[in-house]
């Protein structure tokens, strides 16, 4: 019998299960390295006419390839990378730049449309608002 999944949308994710998982970002971490050095070689080499945008950097070009081919370890494997619980509360004493706020949902006269579906719970959900220090409102000036 197959674990229970953590998220149900990793039901048709061949790669979210041991060991597939753990042999699948082993793969792509390493690959993804070798590949960092060929990009390093290829994007210094040829022209900037062949660069995925003329403007970019060697640099530039690499941190997008990469980026690319790690967050196709999420989309496969189901892997996250530092998410949080959204049901959970956060401390705002923990933050520096921002400050945590709950979002009630959508108020049901105004779901319509493809927010209109019954597979999607609406329910509140914790949000991070910057800047931390609510603003002060303006004083009325009548004129």
């Amino acid at each position: 019998m197959l674990p229970k999944k953590r998220y149900a949308y990793q039901a048709d994710m061949p790669y979210a299960r041991e060991p597939l998982k753990t042999i699948y970002v082993c793969q792509r971490m390493f690959t993804t390295l070798v590949m960092v050095a060929w990009w390093a070689v290829y994007y210094s080499v040829m022209p900037r006419k062949y660069r995925p945008r003329p403007s970019w950097s060697v640099k530039c070009c690499i941190s997008v390839n990469f980026t690319r081919r790690i967050y196709k370890v999420t989309e496969l494997a189901g892997v996250t990378w530092g998410t949080r619980d959204p049901d959970k509360p956060c401390d705002n004493r923990k933050l520096k730049w921002t400050r945590f706020e709950w979002v009630d949902p959508l108020p049901e006269e105004l779901r319509t449309g493809v927010l209109a579906d019954p597979q999607v719970p609406f329910k509140r959900v914790g949000c991070f608002i910057w800047p931390k220090e609510r603003p002060k409102s303006p004083a009325h000036v009548d004129g």
